[in-house]
């Protein structure tokens, strides 16, 4: 699907940057052979990046869905201390540092969310000052996240499992990398295999949710309905329209 998009930033080379955070994720992040973030050669940004073989995750196999969760807890033991985007990240020095950190963020999407719903925005205030809490990350430390994991971003060949597009990635707490899983699959069967790929990410890192889950989810579903509230498209499928967020909202926050 192609839009007119507006309102919105992405970082841009990510890949780049990644590759370097450990000397196992070329086996999962795609290669990048040339990148150009200032457009010196043609005008604009670009870069050329390995091609990866193989199919999507989606429709996969309950062995793939399981493969991938493992890979995903391998991206996530990328543990270097800093929060907040590949490109401007922020060392972490209290726990401060990680409160600010979220405090910022969620402002920057309630205030753009009260531009377009006022009492919407007020209602997902009121919910995130009662239910988040930073004390739950005292012992956890932000980690690589991928931030865009849902079925077509993963890639299945045999039994090796790749991630592409990592223009979102980022550094922030673990759980932040099931949100869209949760809400862009569409087929009820491959719903039902989410199952296997969380079970697969346990078998290497345990337990990775916290009461914060569900915030993370509102703030995602608040800077998606901003999204498609300045670029709606006429037919809707795998991107959802701007009621669909709306109405998750309420039916978290109420």
């Amino acid at each position: 699907i192609q839009r007119n998009i507006k309102k919105c930033e992405q970082a841009f080379g990510n890949e780049y940057y990644i590759l370097e955070e450990s000397e196992f994720m070329p086996e999962i992040v795609p290669q990048v052979y040339y990148l150009d973030r200032e457009g010196k050669k043609f005008g604009k940004k670009y870069f050329i990046c390995e091609y990866i073989e193989g199919k999507i995750l989606e429709g996969g196999s309950e062995r793939s869905f399981f493969l991938a969760g493992q890979t995903l807890s391998r991206i996530h033991s990328c543990n270097t201390g800093y929060i907040g985007g590949i490109q401007n990240k922020v060392k972490i020095h209290t726990i401060d540092d990680v409160y600010n950190y979220y405090y910022t963020y969620y402002k920057e999407t309630l205030d753009k969310v009260q531009k377009i719903d006022y009492s919407l925005a007020g209602l997902i205030f009121k919910y995130l000052k009662k239910q988040f809490s930073i004390s739950y990350y005292v012992n956890q430390t932000p980690v690589l996240l991928h931030n865009d994991v849902h079925l077509k971003n993963i890639v299945i060949s045999g039994e090796k499992i790749r991630y592409i597009d990592w223009d979102c990635s980022k550094y922030a707490h673990r759980e932040v990398d099931f949100v869209k899983i949760k809400h862009l699959t569409e087929n009820g069967k491959d719903k039902d295999k989410i199952k296997y790929f969380i079970q697969g990410y346990e078998t290497v890192d345990g337990c990775i949710f916290t009461p914060n889950f569900k915030c993370h989810e509102v703030i995602w579903l608040a800077k998606m309905l901003v999204f498609e509230h300045y670029n709606p498209i006429e037919r809707y499928g795998y991107f959802k329209p701007e009621s669909y967020y709306k109405n998750e909202i309420i039916k978290i926050c109420k």
